[in-house]
This record gives structure tokens, C-alpha cells and sequence, in this order.
């Protein structure tokens, strides 16, 4: 049936009193006016201007470039309504595709193509992953799953996130920097059955009405608004509610979706989320792989009830469910959820919690902790936790141990789970897995409606009737269990049944379906020569990614059939027509799907049509494209080249079979010998995710000496110590991915490789030390040997850079980040430092960059007289980030994280040894500095400026190993000061001394200190004088230079009574203007020393 007829004749259920009806369809005009089918506009953007309130849009299936956006849609009296005709077939995007691209000569990893648009970002779809921006070409070298456009070339260059090829993989590039919809203002507005992918923004967008970023679906200051059954993936944002002045709020969204949604210009949003919660509900969603978070209820607006319900959350590279904010932890509650990673929530019930729940870590027996109590025995525990099934078996031990002898978890039981399995025994009850049935002859006959039969891997016999009869709300399903493959065999009739659905299922035989409704069939294959599925008068059958091959009669068969919906599968169809119809008004829709044949596509009655043929109202996104089988020994044809069918089906799924959480392999390559000294030697590898390295070496292949690596996806490993001319051996024990929280569990398999290990020589003879020069005028083809012969960046002198060696950085700014690839030794650092008198300037270029310098397995590393401005907040990455590594120094540097947003951390340290950090500023940090596992930490003469939340956060570590003294440490922003402003571990590890705190309220009432677990909690500084038997802490304003005789004002002419404010706002601020001019803290040497600044040469209009 054409689509503007279906269209026409279209049952609108919204609001009671419509004042009219508008339509939009792939075959509309902008200039009709949109009132029927037949005169549908051809865009969104015209169909929404279109609605007042009362109204009703609905939209015809098909893909819709654009960005749309409304202000003021809606009333308080009706429900204006925006939805698809057919849910999930109205697709909202803002990218386009690309491929064909080209290696680069000179790079391991990197390809390109031509391409002249701007670009947002960069979709690899079949892995679901945002390829992110880098600031330049090399970057991509050490980023997998990185993306540099050069504008003026007209190039655009991809690494591949698992460092294959970009042709097993499927691209698409962000070109409009726009929402997919957003709605400003609504009031009463329902969104139903809408998709949105590849919206997205290169830059930040302060301000923005999407917490600095586009989003899929947005309704901000939204009153009343229903957002349900959509799909947002693959954007900036999935989708999102703000309800931020009093009289908004009271909006929902359900039945919605949401993955793969991420940008670098938030930590705060997610695949779905509600910012600034009152009475807003999220239930019944579905969100996976988020970064960094998967749903939430967050914002320190939120003021009234903040339910999430009935939600399913996994993948998160942090938390799940994360509530926070505001008053969330008197109005969030999360109940019947699930989330298989980090869940973060007050109140909770009836959930389970994949890892942990920091905000309740004791949230009551009603709810499963599920890493500790069931991931072990998870199988014997729930339905199908593979295929995310969680409801309770039989036999499950969380029956009857909650309170008041409830079930605990999100699912009490019901005796409506039934399990098959090739070993089981037909006189049990089949109500579990262990307690299951053998034979489908058995099962099948007892299986009544709402049921659920699961089918263990495995071979089984059919030749018989099955018939379920519909009753309304209860859906029965037969399903494959787990990820082993199951095999039904002989002829299976299926008469008079109703709402019926068969799931990851392969048949070798013909399925008769007969005088039926509503039957669906999804993820199962047919491999018989007489056809998949013969099915007469039978009304909505739905066959959704599944695989049709060795067929000689047409592989779909429909007679007398109504409302059929065909998607996301695989037709091999050599050898027949793929789908034989009586007449095209049986389909309801059929698109996304892949056809081996153009030619024999369809068949009407006899008569074949190829797919051409079909394209005018149907299958406009399907695709010719050969699958290559292979018979396994059980007779199960299984694709050889399942890449090719990994992307491309609908709202950014595959054909044929198709796994959300399928498993991945952990990319790997390496190890290979960068450089060697006479006592040193440096290696490296790369990985396609942050990993958890187990590496070995030693002076045999045996490699007896181990350590355990925190590692980005370049991975670094120096030796120091070694003897001259002697032959060493180094090999990778096992990699396994490392998440942004050692909670959140891993998304990729890890890797043990069986290579022979690497063996290298050190050097006979050590080389004298040299010093390399880098500045902006530069060539990285000069010697680097002078100043006249400078390098261009700071990342080629790193390359060169060994033990011993200097490089010096002339004035001037540097967008880049470097990683440090040589170690230095006993008595043989190695340099980084500003050229006196000259100013040197890391700019993180917009946020992109989020970290200036790495250092992993290193030791005797020095950063002297260095400036960094305008980096990005990557969770915990810090503008210096050094791992694994002894002997670090940061001196005179000077951190301004003002007026970027959530700026990084100055410094991070993790497993580490002797570290000084000393003569620093660190300004308007998203946290001051991080240390986990450090010893000797020396913390000295520096002036922690206004950062946003800690100053200081550490853990791990023994008595006095952190030693702070000299320090002028100012107070957080103003919304933080509930917030501690020092995080620490154990009291004895620390040891702080005559430093210098200046609050924005009484020592008494802020408690600036937390120390967590054993320690006594939060105390104020004269608490912890006490307990640390006096630490000659001074409480009070430093009087910086720059406030000297000034009475600042803000911008409606009020005192500024805490000067902090005004000082971390003013222009190129520097050292000298953050000089204390208290005589006490001169006299006590507290604050930056300016004797040690002597060879700067500072801007005497700074601070103006």
C-alpha cells in the first residue's frame, strides 16, 4: 500500500481535541499543506512550524537530513503531538556516509579520504563508537579511534578504533552542528516513535541548551512533555529533559533508547537524562555503552521527585544510573533497575547493582548486588542473563529472602519461565535450567500465553503443531538460551496463534504459519531449500534480523497476509526470489534489508521484480550485498563475512543476527623497541582501549621480572638500571581493558599474546647528554640542535629525547599532547623546560586536548617554567598524567582552567614514587591535583587558586608519605562548599605543615578536610591541628598582589566580598600578581617564593 495512503488513513490516539492533523512523508512538499497524506510536507522542520497547540504530526518512514527546533510549541489545555506513523522507522540525522579511504604513507594506523564539509565528528557504526577529534595529524598515531580534519586540504583522516582497516568497518561523518529535535519551552508535547543519530558539535557550545552540547531529542523548560518510544545513538547527546525554573518539570520519558551517545564537552549527560529534576520520571528505558554515563536524573536544580523505574542500563565507561545533584538525595529514588555496571543512588529498591553504589552502599536486602552475589552463578540463577534477562528461575536463591520474604531484585517470580535443554529430562517441572525439560514434543504443548519457553543450545525435533492462542497483554515468546547456537528441526506448524515471538532461533525446515496474528520472528535463521517461512492469513507477522539461505523456493512465502514488516534481514537469494506476495498490500513496511540478487528481490504471484522495482515505496535503504556461508558439522550455515553485514540495518543495528552486547576483542600491537642508552631501554604498543598491562622481562627469554601497567592505548614500558652492551628480554604477559572506573566492567575480551618475547642490546658505551631546542618556527627536519635548527613540536623532541637529555621550548603556544618516550636515569633526567625568559604556553585548543604531558613507566622526569591554558576535562586525566613512574617533578608551571568549562586536573599521579610538585598555580581546576597509590608525595609552595570541588585527592600509601607544606590552598567554587576541599586516606599518611587556607566561610562550618574509610570523617583545620599536634595553619586571606588597595564590583555593581572570584577571572594572570603580601606568610615562606622566578620575564599589563 503506498505510504501517503497509509498515511491518510492513519488512527491518531493523543490528545482528546485536535484542531487538526498535519503529515510529512519522504514523497511530500514543502509547498503542500500538509493536511493529508497525499499532501504531506517533505521535512519535519515544515510539519513542526505547521503545529498549534492540539495539533497532531505524524511522519511517514524514511531517513530526514535535518536539524529541527520550536520554541513555545504547546498548551496547558492539550497534547500537541509529533510522531512517527510507524515507530522506529523515522530517522533524524545529521551525518552522512563515507568510504573508501586511502593509507597514509608514513603512519602505522591512519587512512583519509577527500572530504569538503565541515566536520563534527566521525561515526564507526558497526562498532558503535564517536571517533574523536584530535588536534593534529600525528595524534592519530597514539589514538585509535581518533579523527583530524584538515580544512584547508580538504582531508579527513581516520584510525580505526580497533586499528583494522577502515574497510571492515562502516563510517559516517557528523555534519550538522544542530539537535536532531529540540523543543524549547513545550508544554504538553508528546514525541512518539522517533530515531535520532549524528548530531553532534566539534566545538563547545556554552550555553547551549544541551549542557554545552547538541543532543537527539531535547526539551528544555519543559512542562508536562512526553518523550516515548524513541532512539537516539550515536550524538552528543541522547536524549534529554531540563526543567530548570520553578512551574516546569512534571515531564516523562519512557520506552526510549539510548546508546552510544558521547562528546568530550560534558561529563554531566548520557544516553537519557533529566537535568534539574521536579516530579520528572524516566521508566521502562533501555540505555547501553555510554560515555561516561548511561541514565541519569542529574543537576543542582533538582527540587522535586526524580523517579527512575523499570530501566536496563550496561556498558557505561563510568556509572550506569548515576542521581545527583541538588536535593536528589530527598527526591531520587530508583526502583526495579537494572544496571549491570556502576549505580549510583541514595534511595534505591528492588534493583540490581552491577558493581557499586557509593551513595548507598548498604541500599537493603530488597536489592541484588550483583557482582558479589550473583555474577558467579548467574546462570542458575536468572532466565537468559546473556540476552539480559533477569527475571528469577525457580531455583533461584533470591527468592523469598527479602524483606518481609519478598523476591529481591526488579522481577518477583513467576511460574512462567519454562527451560528446554538436549540433556534435560521431561518429568521435571522445567521451571529452570537445571530442573528443565528434553523435548520440544513435550514443552510445546505446554506453553500457554504470557509464557516464555528458553531452548539451551543444541540440536532438537519438531514435526508438530504448536497453537497459543492471542490474549491481550500477554505476550509468549520461545527463545534460544544464551549465545550457543539452537537447531530445530522437522517441519514446525504454527495455526491460530497470536502475539507470538520466536527469538535466536536457526531452522533447518520450512515454518508453516497459518491463521495467525501478530507473530514475530527476530535474530533467528532458515536454511531450508523449500523456503523460511510459508505463511497464509496471517495478519502482522514481523521478521526482524534474520538470515534466509540454501533456499530454492521464494525464502518468504505470504498468502492472504496483512500488515507484514520486513527488516534487517539477510536474503541469499541466488537461487529464488526472496519474497513471493499475492499483492503488495500485505506489506506494512520493508526497508534495511540485504539481497545477494538485484534481480529476483520480490516475486508478485509469478512474476519477479527486482528490488529497483521496489524502491519507489518500500526498501529504499536496502542494499545488494553477497553473504558468504559456511556449513558448520551440526548443519548451521554461519556468514564468513559478517563485517560486511555489521552496519547499515535500521537505527544503527546490522542485518541478519545481531548482538547489542556482543563481545569484542581487545585490539593489540607490540611490543617494539623505541630506544636504548647504555643503562636504559624504551618500548612500546599500542592498544585500541586503555588497558590493564601485564609485562614482563628480564636477561632471559623467560622474562622473570613482572609488573601491572595502567596504560592509554599508547602503551610505554621503560627499563633503567641496565648494564652496557648486555641482551635483554621483553614480552606483554596479557592486556585487558581498563575503564574509566576499576568498577565499570570491561566491554572488550583481553588479550594473552603467544608471541617470542622481544629481545634488544643495550648500548656498549653511554652517550653524553644533548640539549634539543622546539619552538614555533621551527621544523621537525631540522637537527634540534640550536635554536636557529629548533624542532616545530614539543611531541618529535620527546621522540628523540633520552637519558640525560634537555629539550628546551622557546616562547610562544603549543597545541599538542606528548608523550614522554624515553626515560631518564639515576643522575640523567630527562627535561622539559621553558628557555628562560621566555613564555611557553600549552593550549588544549578549545578542550580538545585533555592532557599535555604523559608519562607511564618512566623515571627522572622534570617540567620546569610551564603554562597551560583552555584543556579538557577527559574524568580523570590531568594536564600532567604520570603512571607507574618514580622521580616526577613540576615546577614553577601555572595552570588556568578559567573559561573552558570543566577544566582537567593540573597533576595526576598513580602508582608512583618521589614526586614533588612545587612553585605551582593551579586555577580553576575541575579538582586540583589526584593521587592514588604515591609515595614520597611533597606538595610545597604552591597556590591552589579557586578550583572547582578538592584541591587535593588521594589515596593509598603509608604513614607520612604525603607531606604538604607551604601551600596557599583557596576555597572552591561557591556551589561546592558543602563539598570537602581535601579528599584524603588515612590521617597518618599525611603530613600537612604551615600552609595557608583561605574560606569562604568559618573553619568550623566548612570542615574542609574528608578522610574516607578508617579515618575520622570530615574535621575542620583546628580538628585536624589537634589530632596532627599543631600544623601551623594559618586561616585567612593571603592578599595576592593583584588584590592590593582594589574593591572589585560584579557586574551589578556589588562587592565582590571574596576576592578569589575576581582574581581567578582576570586576563593573562600570572606568578607575581599571585605573590602573598601578608607579612606573616612572607615571613613564613608561605605561597610561591618569588626568588624563584628570577629568570621569568613577566607581561607587566598582566592581570589588567
Amino acid at each position: 500500500m503506498p505510504i501517503a495512503l497509509l498515511l491518510t488513513m492513519l488512527t491518531v490516539v493523543g490528545s482528546s481535541t485536535r484542531a487538526a492533523d498535519y503529515f510529512v512523508g519522504k514523497h511530500g512538499d514543502d509547498t503542500n499543506d500538509g493536511g493529508t497524506g497525499e499532501s504531506a510536507f517533505l521535512t519535519i522542520q515544515k510539519g513542526v512550524d505547521a503545529l498549534q497547540t492540539g495539533d497532531v504530526l505524524t511522519i511517514g518512514p524514511g531517513e530526514y537530513a535535518e536539524s529541527v527546533s520550536r520554541e513555545n510549541l504547546g498548551g496547558p489545555d492539550n497534547d500537541t503531538v509529533i510522531q512517527a506513523e510507524i515507530p522506529g522507522t523515522v530517522l533524524l540525522r545529521g551525518d552522512v556516509p563515507v568510504a573508501e579511504f586511502a593509507k597514509v604513507d608514513g603512519f602505522q594506523s591512519v587512512y583519509a579520504i577527500d572530504f569538503e564539509r565541515q566536520v563534527q565528528s566521525v561515526n564507526e557504526i558497526d562498532t558503535l563508537t564517536i571517533v574523536q577529534m584530535a588536534p593534529n595529524l600525528a595524534e592519530l598515531e597514539f589514538s585509535p579511534g581518533g579523527c583530524y580534519h584538515d580544512v584547508a586540504e580538504k582531508k579527513l583522516y581516520i584510525s580505526s578504533s580497533d586499528m583494522r582497516p577502515p574497510e571492515t568497518h562502516h563510517y559516517s561523518v557528523s555534519v550538522i552542528r544542530g539537535p536532531g529535535l529540540l523543543l524549547l519551552k513545550p508544554h504538553r508535547v508528546i514525541v512518539d516513535g522517533l530515531s535520532a543519530t549524528g548530531f553532534h558539535s566539534s566545538v563547545r557550545l556554552n550555553h547551549y541548551p544541551g549542557n554545552n552540547t547538541v543532543w537527539g531529542f531535547t526539551a528544555h523548560g519543559a512542562t508536562k512533555c512526553v518523550i516515548r518510544n524513541c532512539t537516539a545513538f550515536l550524538n552528543g547527546g541522547g536524549i534529554g529533559v531540563v526543567s530548570p525554573k520553578e512551574g516546569e518539570g512534571r515531564n516523562l520519558i519512557e520506552k526510549c533508547q539510548g546508546f552510544a551517545n558521547y562528546t568530550r564537552h560534558t561529563v554531566e549527560g548520557g544516553n537519557i537524562c533529566v537535568f534539574q529534576s521536579c516530579n520528572d520520571e524516566i521508566r521502562d528505558c533501555y540505555a547501553y555503552l555510554g560515555q561516561p554515563n548511561g541514565i541519569r536524573h542529574y543537576g543542582a536544580g533538582v527540587r522535586g521527585p526524580a523517579l527512575l523505574k523499570n530501566t536496563l542500563v550496561w556498558g557505561s565507561s563510568y556509572a550506569d544510573i548515576f542521581l545527583k545533584g541538588g536535593q536528589i538525595r530527598k527526591y531520587g529514588m530508583t526502583e526495579n533497575c537494572i544496571a549491570l555496571g556502576i549505580l549510583h543512588s541514595a534511595n534505591i529498591r528492588n534493583s540490581i547493582v552491577g558493581t557499586i553504589n557509593q551513595y548507598n552502599r548498604k541500599p537493603g536486602r530488597s536489592t541484588i548486588m550483583y557482582a558479589s552475589e550473583a555474577r558467579s552463578v548467574k546462570y542458575r540463577e536468572f532466565a537468559d542473563p546473556d540476552n539480559l534477562d533477569f527475571r528469577l528461575q525457580a531455583t533461584s536463591k533470591f527468592r523469598g529472602t527479602g524483606p518481609d520474604g519478598a523476591d529481591r531484585g526488579p522481577f518477583p517470580y513467576e511460574p512462567n519461565i519454562l527451560y528446554v535443554r538436549p540433556d534435560g529430562n521431561d518429568q521435571a517441572d522445567g521451571l529452570s535450567i537445571q530442573t528443565a525439560w528434553r523435548t520440544l514434543a513435550w514443552a510445546l504443548p505446554r506453553v500457554r500465553p504470557g509464557d516464555t519457553l528458553y531452548l539451551a543450545g543444541g540440536v532438537y525435533d519438531a514435526d508438530t503443531e504448536f497453537r497459543v492462542n492471542a490474549v491481550v497483554g500477554e505476550s509468549t515468546a520461545i527463545r534460544g538460551r544464551g549465545t550457543d547456537p539452537v537447531i530445530i528441526k522437522g517441519l514446525l506448524t504454527i495455526a491460530g496463534s497470536g502475539d507470538l515471538t520466536f527469538e535466536r532461533l536457526n531452522f533447518a525446515a520450512t515454518i508453516q504459519l497459518e491463521n495467525s496474528e501478530n507473530v514475530r520472528f527476530n535474530n533467528c535463521r532458515f536454511s531450508s531449500v523449500s523456503g523460511g517461512i510459508r505463511a497464509q492469513k496471517v495478519s502482522g507477522l514481523r521478521i526482524t534480523h534474520s538470515e534466509f539461505t540454501g533456499f530454492t523456493d521464494p525464502a518468504l512465502q505470504l498468502t492472504g497476509c496483512s500488515a507484514v514488516f520486513v527488516s534487517a534481514n539477510i536474503f541469499d537469494n541466488d537461487g529464488a526470489s526472496a519474497v513471493q506476495v499475492d499483492d503488495f498490500n500485505v506489506l506494512r513496511y520493508s526497508d534495511y534489508n540485504a539481497y545477494r540478487s538485484v534481480q529476483r528481490a520480490w516475486k508478485m504471484k509469478d512474476v519477479a521484480l527486482s528490488l529497483v522495482n521496489r524502491q519507489t515505496y518500500h526498501d529504499q535503504h536496502s542494499r545488494v550485498q553477497a553473504p558468504e556461508y559456511e556449513i558448520t558439522s551440526t548443519g548451521l550455515p554461519m556468514l564468513r563475512n559478517p563485517h560486511v553485514f555489521a552496519a547499515g540495518g535500521p537505527n544503527g543495528t546490522g542485518f541478519g543476527f545481531y548482538r547489542e552486547n556482543r563481545d569484542r576483542d581487545l585490539g593489540l600491537k607490540g611490543p617494539v623497541l623505541h630506544s636504548v642508552t647504555a643503562t636504559t631501554a624504551n618500548i612500546e604498543w599500542r592498544a585500541s582501549q586503555p588497558a590493564k598491562v601485564v609485562v614482563g622481562w628480564g636477561d632471559t627469554p623467560a622474562c622473570e621480572n613482572t609488573t601491572t601497567l595502567s596504560t592509554k592505548t599508547f602503551g610505554t614500558f621503560s627499563l633503567t638500571g641496565l648494564e652496557p652492551g648486555k641482551r635483554y628480554h621483553f614480552r606483554i604477559v596479557s592486556a585487558d581493558e581498563r575503564q574509566g572506573s576499576v568498577s565499570a566492567p570491561p566491554r572488550t575480551r583481553g588479550v594473552r599474546p603467544d608471541a617470542p618475547p622481544l629481545t634488544f642490546r643495550t648500548l656498549a658505551e653511554a652517550v653524553a647528554p644533548v640539549v634539543y631546542y622546539v619552538s614555533t618556527d621551527g621544523n621537525n627536519g631540522n637537527t634540534g640542535l640550536s635554536r636557529d635548527q629548533a624542532w616545530r613540536t614539543v611531541t618529535h623532541a620527546a621522540t628523540v629525547a633520552k637519558a640525560g637529555d634537555t629539550v628546551l621550548i622557546a616562547g610562544g603556544e603549543y597545541t599538542e599532547s606528548v608523550r614522554v618516550r624515553g626515560t631518564g636515569d639515576k643522575g640523567r633526567p630527562v627535561t622539559f623546560r621553558a628557555i628562560p625568559g621566555e613564555k611557553v604556553v600549552f593550549d588544549g585548543n578549545g578542550n580538545m586536548i585533555t592532557v599535555a604531558f604523559a608519562v607511564s613507566a618512566k623515571q627522572h622526569i622534570r617540567f620546569d617554567g610551564l603554562y597551560f591554558k583552555m584543556f579538557g576535562n577527559g574524568g580523570w586525566d590531568s594536564v600532567i598524567n604520570v603512571f607507574d613512574s618514580r622521580h616526577i617533578q613540576a615546577t614553577r608551571c601555572f595552570m588556568n582552567g578559567y573559561g573552558g568549562g570543566n577544566s582537567p586536573q593540573f597533576l595526576r599521579t598513580a602508582n608512583c614514587d618521589d614526586v614533588l610538585m612545587q612553585n605551582c598555580v593551579i586555577a580553576n581546576g575541575f579538582q586540583g591535583t589526584y593521587f592514588t597509590r604515591t609515595t614520597n608525595l611533597r606538595i610545597e609552595n604552591n597556590v591552589f587558586l579557586r578550583n572547582l570541588i578538592c584541591a587535593i585527592l588521594n589515596s593509598g600509601g603509608g604513614p607520612g608519605d604525603v607531606v604538604v607544606k607551604n601551600n596557599i590552598f583557596v576555597d572552591s567554587i561557591p556551589s561546592k562548599v558543602k563539598v570537602h576541599l581535601f579528599e584524603l586516606g588515612g590521617l597518618a599518611q599525611y603530613v600537612f605543615d604551615n600552609n595557608c587556607f583561605y574560606l569562604r566561610m568559618s573553619d568550623e562550618e566548612r570542615k574542609p578536610f574528608l578522610f574516607y574509610g578508617t579515618g575520622p570523617g570530615r574535621l575542620s583545620i583546628a580538628e585536624y591541628d589537634v589530632r596532627s599536634r599543631d600544623s601551623r595553619s594559618f586561616i585567612g586571606d593571603p592578599k595576592f598582589r593583584l588584590t592590593t588597595g582594589v574593591e572589585p564590583t560584579d557586574r551589578n555593581g556589588k562587592k565582590i566580598e571574596f576576592l578569589a572570584d575576581w582574581v581567578v577571572s582576570r586576563p593573562n594572570l600570572d606568578f607575581p600578581l599571585l605573590f602573598s603580601t601578608h607579612p606573616e606568610l612572607i615571613k613564613r615562606k608561605i605561597g610561591l617564593i618569588p626568588e624563584a622566578f628570577r629568570d621569568f620575564a613577566f607581561d607587566a599589563r598582566a592581570g589588567e
